[in-house]
């Protein structure tokens, strides 16, 4: 009986015309959640992946790479658990692999890390290499681009425009400087998802813009920061798209080679992105119900389980008075914390207006 192929999910899958790559049902259901997460990953195209019961009593993954005429087969070893894998655990894998001269080289991936002294011996063993989950993830998504084009544009929006930071209305009732809460919130574990609401003119555009800078300039001086990712609504695409249509969106906008939510949501698992989706609010308030229900489904993804994400909108569209909507219950059901923007107070004009002259003072506004 011909073979089913899957992809990385689980699907069934055409492997010729619909994948860049595929596995064999029968071979991908004896993999662990582990073994499945690390194929995702090193999908390429040319790879053919098998199940290898045959090498030791441990599953092993057996990869074929096909460039043109070149072949070649390479063995590859996960190492799950919490523990830092030994000098032992690497000469064990190094022995079955020599064992077999038709395999050409060998792989070995941790979960979580390795000693240093085994990294140092795995650097004398020419035909063996060692990497941790995250290492793979890193060679595959890169951001450098994506972050020196979006700080060339933010610093160059800031150089001409006068930022005085909104105030926003805590539920304690604090009215706390928006700028300074939310650098601070980016570190926070227990709130994922922000609402800023206001109307227009109150600073929102401005405020995420602010927020976006401030990481990409901690980023910049190797600081840990999340990536962060800002998607204006007029650019934002269709939830006709179903479950990628935020991620489509994003890869449009900035050019990114992410291939699809499953491996960017690798990522978001270490808590390195955040989101800002400026106007969203106002979306959702305008679609049918059906689509409401595709555009929260999305934002969940983008929160689980690590992901942080802030999202702008009109007040009147989650506040009726006081009172708040369906739409807003909706999003709280998604962990959102809604904060409503503060109006400009006179301090906080004349303070933008002496920006705008640069130290010409204007006359100060007066009751």
């Amino acid at each position: 009986m011909k073979c089913k192929f899957v992809d990385s999910s689980g699907k069934i899958c055409d492997r010729n015309t619909q994948y860049k790559w595929a596995l064999c049902e029968s071979h991908y259901n004896r993999l662990t959640d582990f073994q499945r997460k690390v194929v995702h990953l090193l999908g390429r195209p040319g790879f053919d992946f098998y199940y290898t019961a045959e090498f030791s009593a441990d599953t092993k993954i057996l990869i074929q790479i096909t460039l043109g005429v070149f072949q070649a087969k390479v063995l590859v070893h996960c190492e799950e658990g919490d523990h830092h894998v030994t000098p032992e655990q690497l000469f064990q894998f190094y022995g079955l692999l020599k064992s077999h001269p038709e395999i050409h080289r060998g792989m070995l991936v941790a979960s979580n890390a390795f000693t240093s002294e085994t990294r140092e011996i795995a650097k004398g063993l020419t035909d063996l290499d060692i990497f941790t989950v995250d290492e793979i993830l890193s060679s595959l998504i890169r951001f450098d681009q994506y972050l020196e084009q979006l700080q060339k544009e933010l610093e160059e929006e800031f150089s001409s425009l006068p930022f005085v930071s909104p105030s926003g209305k805590m539920a304690d009732g604090r009215i706390v400087k928006l700028s300074d809460f939310l650098t601070n919130w980016v570190n926070e574990k227990n709130s994922p998802f922000l609402l800023l609401l206001g109307e227009e003119g109150q600073g929102r555009t401005t405020l995420l813009k602010f927020l976006a800078r401030h990481l990409v300039q901690q980023l910049a001086s190797q600081k840990v920061a999340p990536i962060p990712f800002y998607i204006p609504i007029q650019k934002l695409g269709s939830t006709e798209k179903g479950d990628l249509y935020i991620i489509d969106s994003l890869a449009d906008l900035y050019n990114l080679s992410v291939e699809s939510f499953g491996v960017l949501s690798k990522v978001m698992e270490q808590g390195r992105i955040l989101f800002l989706l400026d106007g969203l609010g106002e979306s959702l308030a305008q679609v049918s119900p059906k689509e409401l229900n595709q555009a929260l489904h999305n934002i969940q993804k983008l929160l689980h389980p690590k992901g942080k994400l802030v999202l702008t909108g009109n007040r009147s569209d989650f506040y009726v008075g006081d009172q708040e909507t369906e739409l807003l219950r909706k999003c709280r059901e998604l962990g959102a914390t809604p904060i409503p923007i503060q109006p400009f107070n006179k301090l906080a004009i004349n303070t933008y207006m002496e920006q705008v002259f640069q130290g010409s003072v204007p006359v100060p506004i007066q009751n």
